[in-house]
């Protein structure tokens, strides 16, 4: 939380576990799924209670699929989403929400939840709160952007766990479009906020889509419902990756104005880790960012900073590739070096780095190339032991090391077979 907030307890640990667990074959994948829970048709409002009733009913499908838990995206003030999370952080499940819009379908949901025909989904349907009015304090912008980042990182971690099959509901309605009902009402939040909240929502819908049972359980079946606004899958992957682009690019922007280089380059490397390397979507973003931060990447690399071993490796040959070409680059217009001591063997010359790097090339082109070919390598051209060269040397031997362990094992495996 800001400096001064009072701290908001975290509520969906990933060493949490739920009482119990649906069956292998029962189990389903945790999921964002856009929902539209219209409040006016035909100029006549919705109530509350009938919302809520549309809510339970499509979190009561849900759960007959086998969904573990079904979480409801809500527009929250900064006290709300205290209760909210301390709530069931208590193993409670009644949170005693009220007010307007928003606040007045919660608590219809949770006067449903009392009755006999929805009780059984008590502790099994929850709200997700997001921070967006704040009456117990008056944050700055930047503070309301870490409350913001705070909530949504909550939503994150409930659906990557491993522990529970996790069904979240992406509140929105008739005037939207596409947009989630986050931020709306009495509440106006600024551009760079509002952006914020929809751009990483958009892009957790796509990276945690729905199977077609689950996405078919949000259709409303009654004869005058309007058609739910649930984009397709392919439409959902598109906006994702425009809506991930967008985050990426605006993270960088802000980031350059409040730190320091490295962190804005260790922070795209953190956010990297996230990608999917088997993704078209997540690879084009990779080499989108790779390209237009180049030198800034190349700057701060580090094989530590990429924890997923199959970004790592196609993060390191894309930097490789460009530092080549920087390279060739320098030799075109004559550049000796780039450190003012060479002379005083402090550093390399382009001609001694263009060297080692030919000769990297040509060992990484050969069958029998291994990690411990690196290290003699090194100990002939020192260059690329040194600075950029020698981060991008160690992670292409800690690739190479993975790869023979990895091809050892698969020929120990067929040799079993045998």
């Amino acid at each position: 939380p800001p400096s001064g907030a009072t701290a908001i307890p975290i509520l969906y640990s990933r060493n949490r576990r739920p009482s119990t667990l649906p069956s292998q074959q029962q189990r389903q994948k945790s999921c964002l799924i856009p929902v539209c829970i219209e409040f006016k048709r035909n100029s006549q409002y919705i109530s509350a209670a009938e919302q809520a009733k549309k809510i339970l009913t499509i979190a009561d499908r849900l759960v007959a699929q086998g969904v573990n838990k079904v979480g409801l995206i809500y527009s929250a003030n900064d006290q709300q989403t205290r209760t909210i999370n301390s709530t069931y952080g208590s193993g409670e499940w009644k949170t005693n929400i009220c007010g307007a819009n928003q606040a007045a379908v919660v608590k219809a949901t949770e006067d449903l939840l009392a009755t006999a025909s929805y009780q059984h989904l008590q502790r099994k349907f929850i709200i997700q709160p997001i921070t967006t009015t704040y009456y117990s304090s008056k944050p700055s912008e930047e503070q309301k952007k870490q409350y913001i980042l705070t909530d949504l990182a909550r939503i994150e971690d409930t659906l990557s766990c491993q522990d529970d099959s996790v069904c979240t509901l992406g509140w929105q309605n008739q005037e939207g479009q596409s947009k989630f009902a986050i931020g709306g009402g009495c509440t106006t939040l600024s551009q760079l906020l509002d952006n914020l909240i929809q751009n990483r929502l958009h892009s957790l819908a796509g990276r945690y889509q729905p199977s077609e049972n689950l996405a078919n359980c949000c259709h409303d079946t009654s004869r005058n419902a309007p058609t739910p606004k649930v984009p397709s899958h392919s439409s959902v992957r598109k906006l994702a990756q425009s809506a991930a682009e967008i985050a990426l690019s605006r993270f960088i922007t802000e980031s350059q104005l409040n730190s320091d280089p490295k962190q804005v380059a260790v922070g795209i490397f953190h956010r990297m880790n996230k990608l999917d390397p088997t993704n078209s979507n997540d690879l084009h973003i990779l080499d989108k960012i790779l390209s237009e931060h180049s030198a800034l990447l190349l700057q701060y690399f580090h094989q530590n900073h990429l924890s997923n071993l199959a970004i790592l490796t196609k993060v390191t040959e894309k930097l490789f590739a460009l530092y080549q070409e920087e390279l060739n680059d320098r030799k075109v217009k004559g550049v000796i070096c780039i450190t003012k001591f060479w002379r005083l063997n402090f550093g390399y010359t382009t001609s001694q780095k263009q060297e080692a790097v030919d000769v990297l090339k040509r060992n990484l082109t050969q069958n029998s190339r291994s990690s411990k070919d690196l290290v003699n390598l090194k100990k002939l051209y020192p260059a690329l032991g040194n600075a950029r060269l020698g981060k991008l040397c160690d992670a292409l031997g800690t690739t190479l090391n993975t790869e023979t362990q990895d091809s050892s094992t698969s020929q120990n495996a067929a040799n079993r077979r045998l």
